[in-house]
């Protein structure tokens, strides 16, 4: 009764907290990004909080969504952004459509013990690590590479005489969808002659176009005719 529901985190006998972990739209337009007038803080959390409404209650006590953010430009924010929202603001849940490094993801649901939704994939060691804290709304890492390759061979898009290369990152995300697929088009007969894994842990954009351009030139130098890639281009 009384006694369990205060021992909860995040809830009280009126409120359940909810945590909601986006990108610092606010801050990027402040420092003269052109984003759209409505793509801010605020507009994101109306549409939480028109969930709420729309739900209502949960046993007499209503939703409230919190925003905590991190800064697109600076990797070392979405850990500051896990610290924000499990140890100072200690919901009873975090949630994020997409977007929230997935290697920083333990850090709420693994180190922390704090429930959270993703909309984005998590790779298998997360999962794992995170147990029933983590529910991701997104195809696995690993099942997404698994299945390009599937499809691959089994709608005859990529012949079995191709020199195929792998274009991947080194965040744990992509590189496990990477390896998945190199590990699976290799097993069914494929020859892969390369892979370049680009360094998508920095959290520079700029930085990623270049090593992937770059890999252009390593992709000519093996052979490579057909091209795998695990990266997301926006």
């Amino acid at each position: 009764g009384a006694a369990l529901r205060t021992q909860t985190q995040g809830v009280t006998d009126d409120e359940i907290l909810v945590v909601v972990l986006a990108s610092d739209l606010d801050g990027l337009r402040a420092r003269g990004f052109n984003l759209a007038p409505k793509l801010t803080i605020e507009n994101l959390m109306k549409r939480w909080r028109g969930l709420s409404e729309k739900v209502g209650p949960i046993n007499g006590r209503r939703l409230v969504f919190e925003p905590v953010v991190w800064d697109p430009l600076d990797t070392t924010t979405f850990d500051r952004a896990c610290t924000e929202a499990v140890l100072d603001k200690k919901p009873f849940l975090v949630v994020n459509g997409s977007g929230y490094r997935a290697s920083s993801i333990a850090c709420i649901t693994a180190e922390n013990d704090t429930p959270m939704f993703a909309g984005d994939p998590v790779y298998g060691e997360l999962q794992e690590a995170s147990g029933k804290n983590l529910v991701s709304l997104g195809v696995p890492s690993e099942a997404s590479g698994e299945v390009a390759a599937d499809v691959a061979r089994k709608t005859g898009l990529v012949p079995r005489g191709a020199k195929i290369g792998i274009l991947s990152g080194n965040e744990p995300a992509i590189k496990a969808s990477g390896d998945a697929l190199e590990a699976r088009l290799r097993k069914h007969g494929y020859d892969v002659v390369e892979k370049v894994e680009v360094n998508t842990l920095a959290g520079d954009p700029s930085a990623s176009a270049r090593e992937a351009s770059t890999a252009v030139s390593t992709f000519k130098s093996a052979g490579v005719d057909t091209v795998f890639t695990t990266l997301q281009f926006t």
